[in-house]
């Protein structure tokens, strides 16, 4: 598990910058806009559905 401290480092929408790799994450972490490794067995699931609103 890795803390990103820095939102600016996250995917744009194409998914062509940011932590789109191991080396850009390696890379976030030696500047520290992200933590080092945290060894754990948390696990997250997300869904995301279109939420439309009526009207």
């Amino acid at each position: 598990m890795v803390l990103v401290t820095d939102p600016g480092v996250w995917p744009n929408v194409s998914g062509t910058s940011g932590l789109n790799s191991v080396a850009a994450l390696r890379a976030a972490q030696a500047s520290g806009r992200a933590s080092a490794d945290v060894p754990s067995n948390f696990f997250l699931f997300f869904d995301s559905r279109e939420f439309r609103h009526g009207g």
